[in-house]
Order: structure tokens, then sequence, then C-alpha cells
């Protein structure tokens, strides 16, 4: 029944108050090159290393991997809590990676990438989106490290993806490398050779495979992918057995740990004009790509203003576009409408007219972004259905808020606007729905109150196209994102969907609204998966809204993005989880909300990372209870 299995994580809610640890604590047993993670499972017991942590791995709903501490710094991100090994006690020393800036950089170089990922979820050739708040200058910067589209893309030409047919087409140009060596250079004033240390070495030396790498391997070691190319097949067949590597086996990634070094060397040009760069290129063309070196040299990263709106006593900044249906303008829309329909008090498990009026906004403003994105003279088209126009400086305007919320609050206003929705989307229901993307997130916060919050993404299923070039795998974000790039002209930014945030608190009664002056640090969040657009306003009402420290705001039950063929009606919860009378009443109200298996539910998910500051200073991070990520500070 959904009572017996739905009690454990609701008993566990119950508890987390009193079981959350009161003081800075540091989960960090062991030396980061012993390859072996203590206390990631259960932290009373010191002695378990990775093999033995398997057998807990079913249990990870039930220990609490959050902390509270005063001052300190801190950084949690939604995987790797390896990395966290060695992060945490270099920035005890007060060495190399002492800011906010600098953990969040640790996060992406050190051994999630080569060890726990190796190019399966998140790769070198991704993209990357910064947000950091500089404390010293009351400033926030936004850096946009995105995919830029080939000169000479052909959309006709991008295949699905997991097709046995050439897809060179699918891969797009890279921007994590130059996005991180950017923000090193202008924010956090380090060596990046350092910074890679700890991924050169689980690259020659190798370590345990985990189980959730062993089983991707196991699941993809086939024709498609990670067959599909000598490059490929060598990195995954372990040369003492012939075959694919098993859980437990030591894993190692020569190839890569070439082209790191040669990184480390010289630089990430080695990425755009160098030997990796032509032997990418010169595949890409081999599999019916239309990539150039032209296209690989001529990247450069995107220094924007943030974008800002005010929410109730908070100030929510996200990264800054030039574009409308960008997923930060899509956040600020959200939380505008969201404040008018007064969503501050109660929970959306019990309330159900919070539950109703929470989904409706969402998914409302989701379609906007997705319609803008997608669809020729989409401003026009909805300018006649809604007789509003979606412009980029109208949707981050609270006056343009005002209008929206006339239009859903009045009696049968929502009705209305899902039978326009419907009309819009019909014959295009296949684009309401993206699955496919893998992506990473890390928040930290420094002792001075420096601000970082970043994601990097493939925007691809496990390894993407299948292709690799010296141990690095080529993401198909062409093909996930085919309709997006069809809208836009050939050698531009493709339009991004993230939304990291950073949240100030206003201090005094003062309405200026100055960062750093009337405004202190309150939170920072960053949350990836299928549902990221759908979860990130569900975690910052519940701590902004309900003051649940982060622990509890991401054990809470969550619904996500609508399925495949609603035509955006509908919003996708897990079965047993929610109260079946709120449920209902949400429905009556006109809520489509479809249930689903928990199996399902797993690809579905917004998976997040969260660091808030009370009014007393006190900070409360964790990560998702899903992943392999944890919460830490300096001791």
């Amino acid at each position: 029944s959904c009572y017996s299995r739905s009690f454990p994580k609701d008993l566990l809610m119950s508890f987390l108050p009193l079981i959350a640890p009161t003081t800075c604590i540091n989960p960090s047993f062991i030396n980061w090159k012993t390859g072996r993670r203590y206390g990631v499972c259960d932290r009373r017991k010191k002695k378990d290393p990775l093999m033995q942590c398997v057998k807990y791995e079913n249990l990870r709903g039930f220990i609490v991997i959050a902390f509270q501490c005063k001052k300190k710094g801190t950084i949690a991100p939604t995987t790797s809590s390896l990395y966290v090994s060695f992060a945490v006690p270099e920035l005890r020393k007060g060495r190399r990676y002492g800011n906010a800036m600098r953990r969040c950089f640790a996060r992406v170089f050190v051994p999630m990438q080569v060890t726990l990922a190796a190019g399966s979820y998140v790769s070198f050739a991704g993209v990357t989106e910064i947000l950091y708040y500089k404390n010293s200058e009351n400033r926030v910067y936004s850096l946009d490290g995105g995919w830029n589209i080939p000169a000479d893309l052909n959309t006709d030409e991008i295949l699905p993806y997991h097709t046995t047919k050439p897809n060179g087409a699918s891969v797009l140009v890279p921007g994590f490398f130059a996005g991180i060596d950017a923000a090193v250079k202008e924010l956090a004033n380090f060596d990046l050779k350092t910074l890679m240390e700890p991924a050169l070495y689980f690259a020659e030396n190798g370590f345990q495979l985990p189980y959730l790498l062993a089983g991707l391997i196991a699941t993809n070691y086939n024709d498609i992918t990670l067959l599909r190319t000598e490059d490929g097949k060598n990195v995954f067949t372990n040369p003492e057995t012939g075959k694919y590597y098993k859980l437990g086996e030591i894993f190692k990634q020569p190839d890569l740990l070439k082209v790191l070094q040669s990184i480390a060397n010289n630089g990430v040009g080695e990425m755009y004009n160098g030997t990796w760069a032509r032997d990418m290129v010169s595949l890409v063309k081999k599999e019916n790509g239309v990539m150039t070196m032209s296209d690989m040299s001529a990247y450069t990263v995107n220094w924007k203003n943030p974008i800002n709106t005010t929410y109730y006593d908070y100030l929510a900044s996200t990264s800054g576009t030039d574009k409308a249906g960008s997923g930060g303008v899509e956040l600020l829309e959200k939380l505008n409408i969201m404040e008018l329909a007064d969503l501050g008090s109660g929970s959306y498990l019990s309330n159900s007219t919070k539950l109703y009026w929470l989904a409706s906004i969402i998914r409302f403003s989701n379609f906007i972004s997705l319609y803008l994105r997608t669809v020729p003279n989409a401003v026009d088209i909805l300018q006649r259905e809604f007789q509003l126009n979606f412009s980029l400086q109208n949707r981050t305007s609270k006056e343009f808020t005002d209008s929206i919320w006339n239009q859903m609050s009045k009696p049968d206003g929502m009705d209305d606007i899902n039978k326009k929705i419907k009309k819009l989307l019909g014959g295009h229901s296949s684009l309401a729905t993206n699955s496919a993307s893998h992506s990473d997130g890390v928040v930290a916060m420094d002792k001075e109150g420096n601000v970082c919050s970043m994601i990097h993404t493939i925007n691809s299923l496990p390894w993407g196209t299948g292709l690799f070039v010296h141990g690095i795998a080529l993401p198909h974000s062409a093909a996930i994102n085919k309709n997006y790039i069809k809208q836009l002209k050939p050698g531009t930014r493709l339009n991004s969907e993230l939304q990291p945030a950073i949240v100030f608190r206003r201090v005094n009664e003062d309405k200026v609204r100055n960062l750093g002056g009337s405004f202190k640090p309150a939170m920072a969040i960053s949350v990836v998966g299928s549902s990221l657009r759908e979860v990130t306003p569900q975690l910052l009402t519940s701590v902004l809204d309900e003051n649940m420290n982060p622990n509890q705001a991401l054990y809470r039950p969550q619904f996500m993005l609508p399925s495949l063929g609603s035509y955006w009606q509908d919003v996708q919860v897990q079965r047993c989880t929610f109260d079946q009378n709120v449920l209902q009443d949400a429905r009556n109200k006109g809520q489509l909300i479809t249930e689903i298996d928990d199996k399902t539910s797993r690809g579905s998910y917004g998976l997040g990372v969260l660091i808030y500051v009370d009014k007393n200073g006190v900070r409360y991070a964790a990560s998702t209870p899903t992943l392999d990520g944890i919460a830490e500070s300096e001791a």
C-alpha cells in the first residue's frame, strides 16, 4: 500500500530537524590519493571503504548528508563525495582553493570528472554556466560557457540520438574548458595546472569502479555507444580481462591523461586549437558532421549582466541573457507570479490550493519558454493568443507579471490558458518533454561571503554520440536540442535552460536594491536533471517561504515535468509520495496530475544542491539524496 511504502520517508522527515548535525562536521576521513571513500555511506562507520559502501546504497534515503555551521567555508556538489574529500582538506590548509569560486572549480577538475563520471553524464566536451557573487565588489558575475552551433550546420542532417548511422552532425562546439579558463583567470586567480593534479592522478593510477558507473558501462557496452569507435573500446575494455570494466575493478584512462597533461602544461588552447581539436573535427567530419577548426578557434565565453527580481524580502539573481526563452528569465517570471499568487505560506504537500497554483504557474512559464525557443514568430503568435508580449524585457518585469496573473486568476482563467497551450502545441507534443539531459551542479560559499552557483552539462544520454576523441566523449547535444537549433542562426550561441541562482536577503527596511548594502547572501542553488525547471522554484519556496533547511527541502516529494504527449497539461509525481486527498483536490481544481512508479520517476527527478544562511548567520547545506554528493565545510 502507499502507506506502508511511504512510511519510512515520512518518518525520516519528521525527525530531520532532530538528527541534522548542530555543529560543523567533516566526513572526509582519507587522503584523496587513496581513491577510497570513508564515511560517505554511514558517518558512524569510518572504516567502510568503497566496496563495503555498496551495501549501504539502498539506504541513501535514510542517511543525512547535510550540516549546519556558522562562518565556515561551505561546498555542496550533486555528485562525487570523493571530490569533497579532496577539496575540503585543501580549504582547511588555507591554500589553493580558499574562496568560493576556487571551490566551484575544484569541483569540476578533480576526481569526479575522471573517476565517477568518465564522460558518462558530464564531459570535458560539455558546457558550463556560472554565477558568482564577489563580496568585496558587491557584484554578481554571470558567465555563459554554452554550446556554439557550427557555422555550416544543417539541422536536417541531425539524426536522432542512439542511431547506428553516422551522427557527427549531433556534435556542437563545447564551452566547458573555455568557460572554466575564463572564470579562473577573472575570479579565482590560481594555477590551473595545480588544480588539475587530482584529475591527472586518477587518470593515470585509476580507481575502484563504483556501482553507478559500472552499471552504465555494462548497459552501454555496445556498437551504438562505447564500442562505436576504437577509442571508446580502448577506454572501457579492461586489458587484463578483455571484457568491459566491472564493479570494483581498477579503472584507468591513459588516453584522457595525455589530453589533460597537455592542457595542464599548455592551457585550454589544446581543446580549441591543438591536437585534440583537430582530431575531434576530423572525426566529426568522418561521421557526416560539419565542424571546422574555425568553429573551434572562434569560440569565446560570454560575460553578461545577471538579471534580478525581488521576491518578498529577498532578491533573486540568475544568469544574464539576451534571449526571452532562457532559463534565467523563466525563473524570475515564476517568482514574480508566485509572489502575486501569495504562495509564501503553507506547503504544497498539504495545501491543495498551493499545489494547484504552483504547478500551474510553473507549467505556464515553462511552456512560454519552450514556445519561444522552438517556434518561428513565437512572440507574435503568443501575443495573438494571450494578448501579451513575451519579450525579454517584459518577462522580467513586475508590471508584465501583473498582466499574466490577471489572466490566470480570473474565473476559469487557467482553464482558458490550458486550452490555448494545448492548441498551440497541437502537432508538437513531442516538443513538450526532454528527459535526456545529464548535468552536474555545485554551490559554494566562503568565510568572506563570496558565493558561487555553477552547472555543467552534456545535454545528452550517457556518452552521447558514442564518439570518443582521446578518451573524451562527444555529446549528442544537437540531437537533443534540434528544435531549439532550428530557430537560431548557424554560428551563434544556443539558448540555455539552466537556472543557477543566488538569493539575497533584505537586512533592513531600506528599499534600495543594492547588493551588499540592503541585501546580504542568503542562498545559493543549483538544480540539474530532467525536471530542473519544475524543481528549482519548489526548492526556493520550501526554503524561503516554509523555512525548511536545505536537507528537508531536498528530501521532500517533488512534482516533475509533464508526461510525454500531455501537451503540457499535467505534472508527474512519484506514486505514494503525495497525500491522495491533496492530489484529488488539486485535480478537482483543474490541474492534471499523473502518478508514476519509482523506476520511472528516477529519470525525471530534479536534483539540487543548496546552501542557506539564516538571519543569525548560521549556514545550512545539503546535496540531493539520490546521488553520491555530500555537503561539507571546513572544520
